[in-house]
């Protein structure tokens, strides 16, 4: 720049130059990533995806798993004998990327899709991790890389996401506190299974699967129940808990769940459904604690409260064979708030629900 000009004309017209170079390299220049420590590329994660009649939903939701930040996976998309253009669409995705395999099968329902995605899975024997992935649903570009990242640090067994929902009108919602990144120990696990205790109203709580990352190790030769009945998904964590030693919560909400008016969530089945898939939980929890014990066996009694509550007509139901672990599990406290409001309002026993 020139140094010396009458009255410093040049000088200034130099420094407001500078100024705007500096400026507009603040703008163009973008803000530094945040990089994610170094994760092995060679980790291979399998991407089960069952697919029944969702075309209008399944390319947003493979395009999703194609976004993704991390690329070594493999996504095994079971159409379940699908009848509209779901079949289509996925040989169209497996005629483009070699990393969508396509299984066909008759119509056997959620669980056994997802079951001979399994199958397959274990005969490669070459994947570290699985993951579940709902073919209505989407995922954030970050999920696998924030997963495998955070299951490779804590070298957990299984980790857990939060989760956001979406309609088809665009509207997005998070329900839930989002608690702090941390390792928990089975009990607590088996407490987020079931959204109770220290995991009540937590975004990520729940049994369902497609917010977790499972090792392949873990769910080993675990299937989900064949019956169409049963509700599968936390039946599977709880028998993939009894194996499992390191259990990671994630605090982020990297899946997204598409709320559809014919969502078997909002299928008047679902509250047996829900009964049907804990009664079976209660059959397996002689390998739990006694207080994971107590968590399952209350949650049960909750869907059974809510079975009563919800029916048209009066279920047929012996619930005698559980009435003694149900007591045992109301007098240690160990209710969920949702059971102790319903048997208030129905005037139970006080001293069941306190």
């Amino acid at each position: 720049c020139i140094q010396k000009t009458p009255k410093g004309g040049v000088i200034m017209l130099c420094v407001r130059f500078l100024l705007i170079l500096n400026m507009i390299q603040d703008i163009t220049t973008p803000p530094p990533r945040h990089i994610l420590p170094n994760v092995d590329k060679k980790t291979k994660v399998a991407i089960v995806v069952p697919v029944y009649n969702v075309a209008p939903y399944l390319n947003e939701c493979l395009d999703s798993i194609l976004m993704q930040t991390y690329t070594n996976f493999t996504v095994f998309a079971v159409d379940d004998g699908s009848t509209d253009e779901s079949g289509a669409i996925l040989d169209e995705w497996a005629s483009k990327d070699t990393r969508f395999v396509v299984i066909r099968q008759k119509n056997g329902g959620l669980s056994a899709a997802r079951n001979a995605a399994l199958d397959l899975i274990e005969r490669d024997g070459t994947f570290e991790y699985i993951a579940f992935v709902d073919s209505d649903d989407k995922l954030l570009p970050e999920f696998l890389a924030h997963f495998v990242q955070n299951a490779v640090q804590t070298q957990a067994d299984i980790t857990v996401c939060g989760f956001f929902k979406f309609n088809d009108e665009g509207r997005t919602k998070t329900e839930g506190i989002i608690q702090t990144a941390r390792t928990i120990d089975q009990e607590e696990f088996v407490e987020l299974i079931f959204s109770m205790l220290r995991w009540e109203k937590t975004c990520g709580a729940g049994g369902m699967v497609w917010e977790k990352l499972f090792t392949a190790s873990s769910i080993r030769s675990i299937r989900f129940p064949s019956n169409r009945d049963v509700l599968e998904d936390e039946i599977f964590c709880l028998q993939a808990a009894l194996r499992a030693q390191i259990f990671s919560y994630l605090p982020e909400t990297l899946y997204g769940y598409r709320q559809r008016p014919d969502s078997i969530i909002r299928n008047e089945r679902f509250a047996w459904q829900m009964f049907k898939g804990r009664a079976l939980c209660v059959d397996v929890v002689k390998g739990l604690s006694d207080r994971s014990a107590m968590v399952v066996v209350s949650a049960f009694a909750d869907a059974a409260v809510n079975l009563f509550k919800d029916a048209q007509s009066l279920p047929v139901v012996d619930l005698k064979p559980y009435k003694a672990l149900v007591l045992e599990a109301a007098k240690k406290g160990i209710v969920t708030s949702e059971m102790k409001t319903v048997a208030e309002k129905e005037g139970l026993d006080p001293d069941v629900i306190r």
